[in-house]
């Protein structure tokens, strides 16, 4: 279930989401230039998924600190008196770290939970197929679940906004075949 903050809402599904296609990006880029250097594979994906993380969270706690600040402000002057030190404040400092979450740490989870098969193959338990096969499945698992709850939160068609997301992720599989072929042969 989606957070009730719509600011923290929306930077939960639009970081999930562009970090889910990014790691398949990478993965099916691999995979189409016959690349089974599943080392390399997790170094780049990891790679990407950590400075992700770390300048979504970083410039989302500039922005929504100075937002935040700035709302507060407003309010002290209809107030007229300062708010520090309030349960108000408390209320925008709490809603600052969870979009800095939504922004950062839910969007790498999620990313490390696609790659995972990936480490298990690494360590040798997994042939590098069926880690292949199984990371695909997750990240059209991760891709229908967040159209899912678009449709929930908007009210409109659950399964139709799963399979528009599934589309987008076909799409991006799509676009990556086709430069990889072209820029691999």
């Amino acid at each position: 279930m989606l957070p009730k903050d719509e600011v923290v809402r929306r930077y939960l599904v639009i970081n999930t989401f562009e970090s889910v296609l990014l790691v398949f990006a990478i993965i099916l880029s691999f995979h189409f230039a016959g690349i089974r250097e599943i080392a390399s594979l997790l170094a780049t994906c990891l790679s990407a998924l950590l400075s992700g993380a770390l300048a979504g969270s970083v410039i989302v706690l500039f922005v929504e600190r100075a937002e935040r600040k700035r709302v507060l402000k407003e309010y002290e002057n209809a107030m007229l008196r300062k708010l520090d030190h309030t349960w108000l404040e408390d209320v925008e400092k709490r809603a600052i770290l969870h979009s800095c979450m939504a922004e950062g740490i839910a969007p790498l989870l999620v990313g490390l939970a696609c790659i995972a098969p990936f480490l298990f193959s690494l360590l040798g338990i997994l042939e590098y197929q069926y880690a292949f096969n199984v990371s695909v499945s997750l990240i059209s698992a991760v891709l229908f679940t967040l159209g899912i709850q678009l449709g929930r939160v908007i009210k409109q068609s659950k399964i139709g906004y799963g399979l528009v997301l599934l589309v987008i992720g076909l799409a991006v599989g799509f676009l990556t075949y086709l430069l990889t072929t072209f820029l691999c042969g």
